[in-house]
């Protein structure tokens, strides 16, 4: 390396904001965890030099053959929780994702409204549907999707709750919204919180989060939802599979996140009432939105 060479944080941070733009699912995870760890750090800084003056389709296969080799490698489904995900959100790059998405979107209300049309149709149209006494976010960042989601309101007994695993997101986060009628927790798990506040009922939002949990994690998750809450709703938002097939084993799909079939997960772990809903979210790929229900009042049959 040359020693006017920049330093490993300057580049990270530089390529970081960079490829955010293009690709801020695949790579923000790859750099923060590369930046823990010696070796790796080393080999993404060479790749860096090496193709930097490339053209973006080139840097972009390097980077996704080295996220596929140095992670999906090392953390297979087999895992309960992919390791470097934890560093990716709970460190300072993690939070500064979710400010520059926040600046990004406030900055292009109409895009925030395209992105998120379908999963706040679903959700109210859930909420009217049915009460519940918990409405909860899991990685509710930034706090603009359940902001929005609490504008609207729905019974006078709900609660709604963002979750987040990064105490410095949560901390910004509330001081964002004060006087919020979202309350927002640090929270490891989904199940550490409602295993403390043991509600009835409840509908879980996860907004292009559970993308980056293993498939038995995911699983884990949803089948302690059905054996430990009376009655509920869940609502994802995440992205499809980009040929179209949907299989039962969850695969990855770069930047330390998979592609689930979440119709099988679902029924797998018992939940009825499967709805599913493919809609362009960019010109280069496709968003899917699937809601499912457990307890007394799930519904089978309707997709």
């Amino acid at each position: 390396m040359r020693e006017n060479a920049p330093s490993v944080e300057g580049l990270l941070r530089r390529a970081w904001y960079a490829l955010f733009r293009h690709h801020p699912y695949y790579y923000a995870g790859a750099l923060q965890w590369a930046a823990m760890r010696g070796d790796e750090t080393q080999r993404l800084r060479r790749a860096f030099e090496l193709f930097r003056r490339e053209p973006l389709a080139l840097r972009t296969l390097a980077l996704r053959v080295y996220i596929d080799k140095l992670y999906y490698d090392r953390h297979s489904n087999a895992a309960a929780v992919p390791g470097p995900n934890r560093l990716r959100w709970t460190e300072p790059l993690g939070t500064d994702y979710h400010e520059e998405l926040l600046r990004h979107y406030q900055a292009r209300p109409e895009e925030f409204e395209r992105d998120h049309a379908p999963i706040l149709a679903r959700t109210r149209e859930l909420l009217r549907e049915a009460a519940f006494e918990y409405v909860v976010e899991v990685g509710c960042g930034n706090g603009l999707l359940m902001e929005r989601l609490a504008e609207h309101g729905a019974a006078a007994g709900t609660t709604f709750v963002g979750l987040d695993i990064s105490a410095e997101t949560i901390e910004r986060t509330r001081q964002r919204w004060p006087g919020s009628r979202v309350q927002y927790h640090c929270c490891d798990t989904l199940q550490d919180f409602l295993g403390r506040v043991r509600p009835t009922s409840t509908l879980i939002l996860a907004n292009g989060t559970v993308q980056h949990f293993t498939q038995r994690e995911l699983s884990g998750c949803l089948q302690w939802l059905v054996e430990n809450v009376a009655r509920g709703a869940v609502v994802v938002k995440d992205f499809t599979y980009p040929d179209g097939r949907l299989e039962s084993q969850s695969r990855p799909a770069g930047g330390f996140s998979f592609y689930h079939n979440y119709e099988y997960l679902l029924a797998e772990a018992g939940l009825r009432d499967i709805r599913t809903q493919v809609y362009e979210a960019r010109p280069t790929w496709k968003g899917v939105v699937v809601s499912a229900r457990w307890g007394r009042e799930a519904r089978g049959g309707a997709v």
